[in-house]
């Protein structure tokens, strides 16, 4: 999910709240909860953008999703995105925060692309990569994409190493056109 510089910064001020009130873990578990319900619900997604449904209907159907599943913190703070008329943002909002307080916590996420699963060894090794990037705990995300043919593309953050197989065809592919040699007959 793009993250734009609103959701930032209500995403910051959240963590710093919940870093004060030494509620982070609980806050985290919250916004998880928020987050991945509006990326279940294409439904509840579309009623937080709508534009057509008023700010005090949305207060309630939060409530009523959210009001006793998350703590009474971060239900005020989707009262106030709500109130702002931020709601469409909540989603982003949410999973910002997320990321936010993990790398609070010195926990980073990646994401590892291969055209096949891998194996310990890999695994282990392409940790170590992340671990030489970003110093702290590593949760890796792995993704099967056959296009890659051989190799792995890992992206941490706004980080990518594209050490794939057809990254290095279609550089070969790329070099080749742009060859001045033309041989004479």
């Amino acid at each position: 999910m793009k993250q734009t510089k609103v959701a930032f910064r209500y995403a910051k001020s959240l963590l710093d709240l919940s870093v004060e009130r030494g509620v982070l873990d609980q806050t985290q578990a919250d916004m998880d909860l928020v987050s991945q319900t509006i990326i279940g619900s294409k439904d509840f997604s579309v009623v937080l953008h709508s534009p057509i449904i008023n700010s005090d209907k949305k207060e309630v159907i939060l409530k009523e999703i959210f009001g006793d599943k998350v703590s009474t913190l971060s239900m005020s703070f989707m009262d106030i995105i709500n109130r702002k008329g931020r709601e469409g943002l909540l989603g982003q909002i949410s999973s910002s925060f997320v990321v936010m307080s993990k790398e609070y916590k010195n926990i980073y996420g990646a994401e590892v692309t291969s055209a096949h699963p891998l194996s310990d060894d890999a695994r282990a090794r392409i940790e170590k990569i992340v671990r030489d990037i970003k110093q702290g705990e590593v949760e890796l995300a792995e993704t099967i994409d056959p296009n890659v043919i051989g190799g792995f593309i890992l992206r941490i953050g706004d980080n990518m190493v594209d050490a794939s197989v057809s990254s290095k065809i279609r550089d070969l592919k790329q070099e080749f056109s742009e060859n001045p040699y033309v041989p004479e007959l």
